[in-house]
């Protein structure tokens, strides 16, 4: 490899090398310093341009002096000699004789001058200054017009720079065709940075045919020069199949290796997911997430959404909802649409987190702004698509589930693949097609989807609408579901093991089902555990082992599993199979409690309110009981307040006003004994002012209510 120059340095190198040709006009005179300073007072412009070059650049027996080389290039602008304009100019925006400061405004002069001379370097200058708004009010169209004088006159600056305009559509109408033929003009006299734009326009087929040979060609020129992001893009081709159309993973992670050497860090993610993913290695979940760790520190902003998949599932590292909540946020901080759209599944199912829907859609609504920027940008669509297919924050629209999953599908994505192969099957949004759907299946499953893999084993195995068991079939995709060992493989694997211990169309085998639950527990899914545990723990199902799945719940449990800690809870309290503890089951009731649980809450508040077996608390019943009826809308909580504050009792002050409140919002979704008792508060005006026909009208609702029942 050669020096490493990255694409500012190098563009850089490029302007000096400029610089140099321009400076090389000068012809240094065999005449005396002394004879040579009297010729330049004198008015003799070669003496001028001499002593220019003199204190420009230094000689071995005179030191460099800038001070005096601006004051000879400024004697001999007076003259509009090129050079010497073009030297004031220079000195000028790298604020060589300013103590560093540039001066944007009289470098533009000088350059302006030597423009409208003819000079094409100094015309590349004033384009450059007029479109970056630098010495001079920004002006798309002046920058434009000195860009294409320039390039006519082969400038390779200006024949990148006027590439790179018609490619963004800068002030002109944006042509792929014009830009390429800017680019290359400029690639053809070496232009490092318009070899590597030729590279991504044969790559992405813009202004020329798709041709991802010549792009891999073009790319290597510019990582020969150090260009770490060309290094990258070879690497992708590889990892992708675009060169030869097959993946070559090994390639691919040589080539990112090198990258990272060149200072392009965003590699160390892509590493990382080879890592992950076992492609061209083998799986190693510590090494992905070193990976995506250093990536991370690199400020790569890239590795918090599989990161925060690792402590989920704990993959390489113990489970961890705190960690992995703190990392997906993470990634919604770095605008990653999958960590916004992560965080609102688990607000809305209540994993690892309080269960929260307004929490919830509020990402759900940030992953949908964040996707619908870019949504060919990797999963965007795919996400989009979803979004609009469940209703996630927003009005369920499968016509739009269907066309952001379509576009997936154009990019190879195989997860909106499997989506779109989904809706055809069940005919969402569109005319039900089988022979579609199991192409599409088909697809995604040869593309490592595991959705898609489960999907046609299990239509293979039972048949489908013009599908045939097909028991063969059926296992080949059960093989390639079982071998992929990935996060996504777990709900099929959990699948087929629930079809194994219950037998349903397929023959009972409650070993295939336990080594089955074991392959899903080493991918991290708590789901199998406590399904293994269940399975040990119940009589009649083989390997009975009640300590073995005592210790998976108390795993479990660790993990702020709810059902295991509520399982255990109502271990420790009816002391079965353990030493009765009703301490420890409390602290577990509170635990489950604190992570939402709605029975373990009306079960402690009903403990601490009678004080049965535990110091009676009626304050902490009471609090309990007002968190039910107020956060979780619970009824039978709200009607249970409004009956004890209506009348005296040993546990609250009566408080018909209050009463009145939790009674209304019972009756709001229905409760017949709420609506009743609210009647007989109108009617009397207990805790609310009289209204005869309000109870009237309340009482009719009780009446028809029971009628039907």
């Amino acid at each position: 490899m050669k020096e490493v120059i990255n694409t500012d340095q190098l563009t850089a190198h490029f302007v000096r090398n400029m610089r140099v040709f321009k400076n090389a006009k000068f012809t240094e005179s065999p005449l005396p310093l002394d004879v040579l300073t009297k010729n330049a007072q004198e008015g003799d412009l070669d003496a001028i341009k001499d002593l220019t070059q003199r204190y420009r650049n230094g000689t071995p027996d005179l030191k460099q002096n800038a001070d005096l080389a601006y004051k000879y290039a400024l004697m001999g602008a007076e003259f509009n000699d090129i050079e010497c304009l073009v030297t004031v100019a220079i000195m000028c925006k790298e604020g060589v004789i300013n103590n560093g400061e540039p001066d944007y405004k009289k470098a533009f002069e000088y350059f302006y001058k030597a423009a409208l001379k003819g000079d094409p370097f100094a015309q590349c200058e004033v384009a450059l200054m007029y479109r970056d708004a630098k010495g001079i009010a920004r002006d798309y169209k002046e920058a434009h017009k000195w860009l294409k004088l320039s390039a006519e006159s082969s400038n390779s600056e200006a024949q990148y720079s006027l590439g790179i305009m018609y490619k963004r559509g800068d002030y002109v109408t944006q042509d792929f065709e014009e830009s390429f033929h800017w680019l290359e003009l400029s690639a053809k006299q070496g232009h490092m940075d318009a070899k590597h734009e030729i590279g991504i326009a044969y790559m992405d087929g813009l202004g020329v045919e798709q041709d991802y040979p010549q792009a891999l060609k073009y790319f290597k020129e510019c990582a020969e020069y150090g260009y770490g992001f060309d290094c990258y893009l070879i690497g992708t081709m590889y990892q992708k199949g675009k060169i030869n159309r097959k993946k070559d993973y090994e390639k691919a992670l040589c080539w990112f290796n090198k990258a990272i050497e060149c200072g392009h860090f965003e590699s160390l993610y892509n590493i990382g997911i080879l890592y992950y993913e076992g492609k061209g290695v083998t799986r190693n979940y510590s090494k992905a997430k070193k990976y995506f760790e250093e990536a991370i520190q690199k400020d790569a902003k890239l590795g918090f959404v599989e990161l925060g998949e690792m402590y989920q599932y704990g993959l390489g590292t113990p489970k961890d909802y705190e960690k992995c909540i703190d990392y997906y946020k993470q990634a919604v901080e770095a605008n990653d649409p999958r960590g916004m759209y992560v965080l609102g599944l688990m607000y809305l199912s209540g994993l690892g987190v309080r269960k929260d829907i307004k929490e919830s859609n509020n990402y759900f609504k940030m992953a949908r702004e964040s996707a619908s920027v870019n949504p060919d940008y990797h999963l965007n669509s795919y996400i989009l698509g979803n979004i609009y297919l469940n209703g996630y924050g927003v009005q369920k629209d499968f016509n739009l589930a269907l066309s952001y999953f379509e576009q997936g599908e154009k990019l190879g994505i195989p997860q909106a693949v499997y989506e779109l192969a989904n809706m055809y099957h069940l005919g969402y949004g569109v005319e039900k097609n089988e022979a579609n759907a199991i192409s599409l299946y088909k697809y995604a499953a040869l593309n490592h989807n595991a959705k898609a893999q489960t999907m046609l084993a299990y239509i293979y195995l039972c048949g489908d609408e013009g599908i045939e068991p097909n028991e063969k079939e059926s296992m080949k995709y059960f093989k390639m579901l079982v071998k992929e060992k990935s996060v996504d493989s777990i709900e099929g694997i959990l699948t087929f093991a629930d079809l194994y211990l219950n037998g349903i169309e397929i023959k009972q085998d409650i070993k295939k089902a336990i080594e089955l639950y074991k392959s899903a527990v080493e991918l991290g899914s708590e789901d199998a555990l406590l399904k293994l545990a269940k399975v040990y723990w119940t009589d009649g199902y083989g390997n009975e082992n009640k300590a073995q799945a005592l210790e998976m719940y108390k795993q479990l449990a660790n993990h702020q599993n709810i059902e295991a800690i509520k399982f255990l809870s109502q271990l420790y309290f009816n002391g079965e199979y353990v030493n009765k503890d009703i301490t420890k089951a409390v602290e577990l009731f509170e635990q489950a409690t604190s992570l939402g649980d709605i029975d373990s809450m009306k079960f402690l508040a009903n403990l601490y309110l009678k004080g049965e077996q535990v110091n009676q608390d009626i304050q902490r019943a009471i609090d309990l009981y007002v968190i039910l009826a107020e956060d979780y809308n619970d009824e039978d909580m709200q009607l249970f307040l409004g009956k004890m504050l209506t009348k005296k009792n040993d546990y609250i002050e009566k408080n018909p006003e209050i009463a009145f409140e939790y009674l209304y919002l019972a009756s709001q979704q229905g409760n017949i004994e709420a609506k009743n008792l609210l009647a007989s508060m109108y009617y009397s005006g207990t805790g609310v002012q009289k209204d005869l026909i309000q109870a009237e009208q309340l009482w009719s609702e009780v009446a028809k209510a029971r009628l039907v029942k």
